[in-house]
């Protein structure tokens, strides 16, 4: 570069570098007026010619590069001073550099820093930045590492968790239904709806008596079937005389059936992802031993698989289920059986002849009231009284059945 720039404006620099004298013109296949020629307009030569010699070559460089080719930036070499600096120290917050120094006790944190978060012993995070995750760190004392031997293919061990929900601390590794026992709700009643109950009956009423006066304690039933006499008892003091019992009867449905509603598991669990910081094949858990029966250590497994040894002894092995395989229809509405409702207006003829149920009698209403006076016989002609007051609930018929789906097997250290 450097003879090529000279070429262009009749300047050796690599004589001006050496020390050697300016050669002659003539000693070049051009003619000083044809070099002349080559300079552009706007860039001409030096009034005088450069100096030469060691001393004056740098200058003469600075001078000749910067009326012949300005637009040519020269950097200078960096400053030796600058060069033995080392790594420049970040300006601003030292608590942000991202580098455990000073007095931190973590990265960034501790120290003079602000606090560093606590340790989550079962989440597999150093938390609080000092290198050191779960049981490795000297906060989870109460941890401790829990071995699985023989578990190729395996995920675990895992904290399966009664509650169906994972601690806070714990990320899920399945959830679903234990033994894929599910809680079907059914169909939404949508508009489905009941007409009054039609064909329903009264029981027969029946009568309590007592041997206080004022019906309290315990009494003694009699039951007054169609037709029957029944003897007061001569050792009651007070009775009563209690209804039928509504029964029998239908309704008719209306309406249209909503969507289906979501299946429950009805015993959920959830298999949790234990802590790290422990030696291959072992997982940072507190002591299984204190967990009692809401949680247990386990392995789990995709599919049906025989237990490794050790863990568990159960034939076939446990199960949970993570989804439903849900083939229910809505298809139309029903109604159930009416309930409720009273026979209160039912009556009892009663009697005081002291021959049984002869003579002239008294109706009475069969209300439970508590009655004083007692006869002596009562009976009930079977009188066909309808129940008042009965409803019936609509529902949502339901074609097909969900199953559960999903399998995984669950092997315990102790038999579930």
């Amino acid at each position: 570069m450097a003879s090529a720039l000279a070429l262009g404006c009749g300047y050796d620099f690599d004589s001006a570098f050496s020390g050697a004298s300016a050669p002659d013109a003539s000693s070049h296949d051009v003619s000083p007026n044809d070099i002349s020629a080559e300079v552009a307009p706007d860039s001409p030569l030096p009034d005088s010619a450069p100096e030469t010699g060691p001393d004056a070559a740098p200058d003469v460089l600075a001078d000749v590069l910067t009326d012949v080719a300005p637009d040519l930036v020269v950097e200078a070499a960096p400053d030796a001073d600058a060069a033995l600096m080392g790594d420049v120290v970040e300006a601003g917050n030292p608590c942000g550099n991202g580098k455990l120094d000073g007095n931190e006790t973590g990265i960034d944190c501790g120290g003079s820093c602000p606090p560093c978060a606590p340790e989550i012993c079962t989440n597999g995070l150093d938390d609080d930045k000092d290198g050191k995750a779960d049981c490795a760190d000297d906060e989870c004392g109460q941890y401790k590492c829990v071995v699985a031997s023989g578990v190729y293919g395996w995920t675990g061990p895992v904290v399966v968790n009664a509650s169906g929900l994972c601690d806070e601390s714990l990320s899920p590794a399945y959830s679903g239904g234990w033994l894929g026992q599910i809680t079907d709700p059914g169909c939404g009643v949508g508009t489905c709806a009941c007409d009054e109950p039609t064909g329903g009956s009264c029981g027969p009423p029946s009568l309590m008596t007592y041997s206080s006066e004022d019906c309290s304690g315990s009494g003694d039933f009699y039951a007054l079937n169609k037709g029957q006499c029944r003897q007061v008892p001569i050792t009651a003091d007070s009775l009563r005389i209690l209804p039928g019992t509504p029964q029998g009867g239908t309704c008719a449905a209306s309406g249209s059936p909503g969507a289906r509603l979501a299946p429950q598991w009805t015993l959920p669990v959830a298999a949790c992802l234990a802590g790290a910081g422990c030696p291959g094949g072992s997982v940072c858990t507190t002591d299984p031993t204190t967990w009692g029966e809401q949680r247990l250590l386990c392995l789990v497994r995709e599919g049906t698989h025989t237990c490794p040894p050790g863990w568990s002894n159960q034939n076939p092995p446990a199960a949970l289920y993570t989804s439903f395989d849900d083939q229910r229809v809505c298809s139309s509405c029903e109604c159930s059986p009416p309930f409720g409702g009273t026979c209160s207006s039912q009556k009892v003829s009663t009697f005081d002849s002291g021959w049984g149920c002869m003579g002239a009698d008294v109706l009475l209403p069969a209300d439970g009231t508590c009655r004083m006076q007692l006869p002596d016989a009562a009976e009930w002609d079977g009188d066909g009284t309808s129940p008042i007051g009965m409803t019936c609930d609509p529902s949502a018929a339901v074609q097909g059945s969900v199953q559960p789906s999903g399998l995984v097997t669950v092997c315990c250290r102790d038999p579930i």
